[in-house]
């Protein structure tokens, strides 16, 4: 039976930190009725040859002061967001890398407040940060509260182009 999830490591001075190794996805959050609240975690060199190295999310999914770094995946390096609604407090996003969406690649609700993006990379299309998905049948709803963006690029390697070094649009 599929059970809400809470870690919170508030108390810890340096939180709990979850390395992939480059080896592995780190959370995949199935859909369902039910709450998952992650708390001062680091989730760093996750690996995925496919979407979300540091975390496949189809729920409902809270992340407050937790850091992605170092992650690498085909789209949405440290979070793919497939569905449901994600809330983001006060994160960290640094040094992620993946062909779509350097850091998130979005397709549900996404919500995030003061959270920060640095040095991410996407390689293909767009979002070195942030690619907030749209296919014509679906979109990826996305509202951003006192974030930075910076330093994050896009440089599609085949083509010579790359659209929304912070933010790709879709």
């Amino acid at each position: 039976a599929r059970k809400n999830l809470t870690i919170d490591a508030s108390a810890l001075p340096d939180g709990i930190i979850l390395d992939g190794s480059k080896r592995s996805r780190i959370f995949n959050v199935p859909e369902g009725n039910f709450t998952n609240v992650l708390t001062s975690l680091i989730i760093s060199n996750g690996n995925e040859e496919q979407d979300g190295a540091g975390i496949y999310n189809r729920g409902d999914l809270t992340l407050n002061r937790c850091q992605f770094r170092r992650n690498r995946g085909h789209v949405g390096a440290a979070l793919y967001h497939l569905q449901g609604r994600a809330v983001l407090n006060d994160c960290l996003f640094a040094d992620n890398k993946a062909s779509y969406g350097g850091a998130i690649m979005n397709w549900g609700t996404l919500v995030a407040h003061r959270c920060t993006f640095s040095a991410n990379h996407a390689s293909y299309t767009g979002g070195g940060a942030i690619h907030n998905g749209g296919d014509g049948k679906e979109y990826g709803i996305l509202e951003l509260n006192q974030c930075t963006l910076s330093g994050n690029t896009c440089t599609d390697t085949w083509a010579g182009r790359g659209m929304g070094g912070g933010l790709f649009n879709q």
